[in-house]
């Protein structure tokens, strides 16, 4: 119960926000999809990255000067890390949601065949089902949000520069990375994506174990630090 209400005190951090995001994030989905034709990819990779970046903003305000607060609240330390993570993968969570919603807004106006998933058809051989590319860009995010998560925690008193980069760098590489794989992926050996597409639930089972473990490590790191 502790956890949910650090999550909520991160979310109450953000609110501010969170407003601006959700009016310029599905514009740019929706806008980036019309432009390349990969409607149904391109919004769902761009709303996961605003959702890793989002995931990153309440470590900003964790200045040591201000952790007196939370430092009084009836909780401890690893209760606060934990709620960081559940806060980072309720934003990725509502960021898959809102790609997939970006996309179904899409489809009425765009008649286009969707160019990611024919690139990607072209390397594997065959073409991925939507499900399948949600559960593997949503583990890739998960990813991205427990590395994030464990550095920000590593860094979090010990210095701002490198927290604030990783508050960032997980989501630019997540987003530029996998827009670099759709557009130069025919590099990419296929028998990797053939593997990736035809086991999308054990990658994505997997991501989900890695992204647990390391909210286990990291809630044991601030503990120790305590």
């Amino acid at each position: 119960m502790r956890i949910l209400k650090y999550t909520l005190i991160d979310f109450l951090k953000v609110k501010k926000k969170l407003g601006i995001f959700l009016l310029l994030v599905p514009a740019c989905a929706l806008f980036m999809g019309a432009e390349s034709g990969a409607m149904n990819t391109m919004a769902v990779m761009y709303c996961l990255f605003a959702g890793i970046i989002i995931a990153g903003m309440p470590y900003y305000y964790e200045k040591s000067e201000e952790m007196g607060f939370f430092f009084l609240l009836p909780g401890r330390t690893e209760e606060q890390i934990l709620g960081h993570f559940l806060f980072g993968s309720l934003s990725l969570l509502a960021g898959l949601g809102l790609g997939i919603f970006c996309s179904c807004v899409s489809s009425l106006f765009h008649t286009e065949h969707d160019t990611g998933n024919t690139l990607l058809k072209s390397i594997s051989g065959n073409e991925p089902g939507m499900s399948e590319l949600i559960l593997l860009l949503f583990g890739a995010g998960l990813i991205c949000v427990a590395v994030q998560d464990f550095f920000c925690t590593l860094f979090r008193f010990e210095s701002v520069q490198v927290m604030n980069i990783m508050r960032i760098l997980p989501g630019f590489i997540f987003f530029f990375g996998l827009s670099m794989l759709l557009n130069y992926g025919a590099k990419t050996p296929a028998e990797i994506l053939k593997f990736l597409f035809s086991h999308s639930i054990e990658a994505f089972l997997s991501c989900l174990a890695a992204f647990l473990l390391t909210a286990f490590l990291s809630s044991m790191i601030a503990k120790a630090r305590e």
